[in-house]
């Protein structure tokens, strides 16, 4: 197994207005995605602002519930992916903490239930493996702040996500 080194995502979340300071992706009434600062010259039907990504499921997800809260866009930068999760969809949770936690799939990777995705070394320092309970893709990977290492993990069905093609405008 090669290991890479993990370059977080972006993360852009369902809004009404857009700001000139962040970054948005507008889906256009056509259909087409664009990204730019500011508002576009051409009509547009949703816009989606960049956000933090750090605590972001905080926005986005119904921890309660699994399901997704608000629609988002995901930059998957080691795939060059532009991944739409809408409000809504279903999905599988996954809370990884330990002393320390050593990830090894990224946003827009592909898993099958049991795959192994992580590996944490306890306060008892034992070393434990830890194995996807679903089978789909991973659309969001967040570090929680607390004292030790925790993470959430959304893993939701293919048919879930929707690749889209986003234009620098």
């Amino acid at each position: 197994m090669s290991y890479q080194l993990y370059r977080y995502p972006s993360i852009y979340i369902e809004g009404n207005k857009p700001t000139t300071d962040k970054p948005s992706i507008f889906q256009l009434v056509d259909g087409k995605f664009i990204l730019l600062r500011g508002e576009p010259k051409e009509p547009y039907a949703r816009v989606f602002i960049r956000e933090i990504y750090e605590n972001s499921h905080l926005k986005v997800l119904d921890l309660y519930g699994s399901r997704v809260k608000k629609s988002y866009i995901i930059y998957a930068p080691q795939h060059d992916l532009y991944l739409l999760i809408e409000r809504e969809t279903p999905i599988s949770l996954l809370e990884v903490s330990g002393k320390r936690v050593h990830i090894y799939l990224s946003e827009g990777d592909k898993v099958l239930e049991g795959d192994r995705i992580a590996t944490i070394i306890t306060n008892k320092l034992e070393i434990r493996n830890v194995r996807s309970l679903a089978k789909g893709i991973i659309v969001l990977i967040s570090e929680c702040l607390e004292p030790t290492e925790k993470y959430i993990i959304a893993v939701t069905g293919e048919d879930n996500v929707r690749k889209i093609n986003v234009k620098p405008y």
